[in-house]
């Protein structure tokens, strides 16, 4: 048993030593020039679709954002902190909830400013190494008296029952 074993191993090897020597034989049979071309159009072949990748890759890379999209993502985020954390705490201080609702009701349609200016000032200046990044791509910082965060509150009016708009002004070109 372990001799046909070792048989068909040998008979095995013996067929892959025969095929990889077939190969060099065609490649032989080929001109020398035509050996080159071929290695020349592979390589090329390689190279281009590496390239392709790449820019691929680089030009749709998904959750790449631009900076306009990051300083509306990070103002909308500092919105909502202010709102949560302190608007809505301050305003409901010793009102019942009846009166929190019609109070932020008023609010519903025109929505409640609040200005980069603002949001550095408050707590502290918790977000004023942040507000130092509302830059455009030339390095002109945002205007802080008209750059917003524009918080509309909504029925039942609740800590979190609202939306977030933003307002940039800081000379991005329109679209």
């Amino acid at each position: 048993m372990a001799k046909k074993k070792e048989i068909k191993e040998e008979v095995v090897v013996e067929e892959k030593v025969e095929k990889k020597e077939a190969k060099k034989e065609v490649a032989k049979t080929l001109p020398k020039s035509e050996r080159i071309t071929k290695a020349v159009k592979v390589c090329v072949l390689s190279v281009v679709l590496i390239v392709v990748l790449v820019v691929v890759f680089v030009v749709a890379r998904p959750g790449r954002k631009s900076l306009e999209d990051s300083l509306n993502s990070s103002l909308k985020s500092m919105g909502e902190t202010f709102y949560t954390d302190f608007y809505y705490t301050e305003i409901s201080k010793n009102k019942s909830k009846a009166e929190v609702s019609e109070f932020l009701e008023k609010f519903k349609d025109v929505g409640i400013k609040v200005n980069l200016d603002n949001l550095e000032r408050y707590n502290d200046g918790k977000n004023k190494e942040e507000i130092a990044k509302f830059k455009n791509k030339d390095g002109k910082a945002c205007n802080k008296n008209t750059t917003q965060a524009v918080i509309y509150p909504k029925s039942p009016y609740g800590k979190t029952d609202y939306t977030v708009d933003v307002v940039l002004d800081c000379g991005f070109d329109k679209k």
